[in-house]
């Protein structure tokens, strides 16, 4: 039964998007497993290199996020919540008569699903610096008196500045392809290229 509900639980997880959706992911399964008092306890800054954790205060600047209980903690354990070379924080847990391996396969469950959601906002950071980048370029590309083609992988033109529309007679917001302005030695090549692409 419990392995059942630490599947449904890995299930939800997989989607949990920010803290508040954790918490109460973390909320709904936690009396089903047996827990009677689970909290979270985060790093303010975000996570922390492990390289620090020797530091006196290692968790002295933790916010604690309680899910379930009311207790004080006297009778819980506390187990760290650890990425590949950082840490988010601890996990306060406590329930009677509970294996062992409950405890550790929650602190599991919990440090892979934070690990996710700094991955995921790590991915969005990054496209949204790409689409910053790739507009500036089509800025600058749409001043410059020589062609500029962008093409996907399929050599599809994506994008022509107008040197390269005017040049080459292109129609805006037509979709063309690259292929047919290239010569037979030069398509054998992109054929090529894109093989290996």
């Amino acid at each position: 039964n419990t392995l059942g509900l630490f599947r449904d639980l890995s299930g939800r997880l997989v989607n949990v998007t920010g803290r508040e959706d954790l918490l109460e992911q973390l909320r709904r399964a936690a009396p089903l497993i047996g827990l009677t008092q689970v909290a979270l306890a985060l790093h303010a800054g975000g996570p922390k290199s492990c390289d620090e954790a020797g530091a006196k205060d290692f968790y002295g600047d933790v916010t604690l996020l309680p899910c379930v209980g009311e207790g004080d903690g006297n009778g819980s354990i506390r187990m760290p919540l650890l990425g590949r070379n950082h840490s988010f924080g601890y996990i306060l847990l406590e329930g009677a008569g509970l294996d062992p391996l409950v405890f550790e396969s929650l602190r599991d469950q919990v440090s892979q699903t934070l690990g996710a959601m700094v991955l995921q906002g790590e991915r969005i950071t990054a496209e949204s610096a790409l689409r910053e980048s790739e507009e500036r370029y089509r800025d600058i590309a749409a001043a410059v008196p020589m062609m500029i083609l962008e093409t996907d992988t399929a050599l599809n033109i994506v994008y022509a500045n107008p040197a390269a529309r005017e040049g080459l007679g292109l129609k805006e917001g037509e979709r063309d392809t690259l292929r047919r302005f290239l010569g037979p030695e030069d398509q054998e090549l992109a054929g090529d290229l894109l093989k290996r692409i």
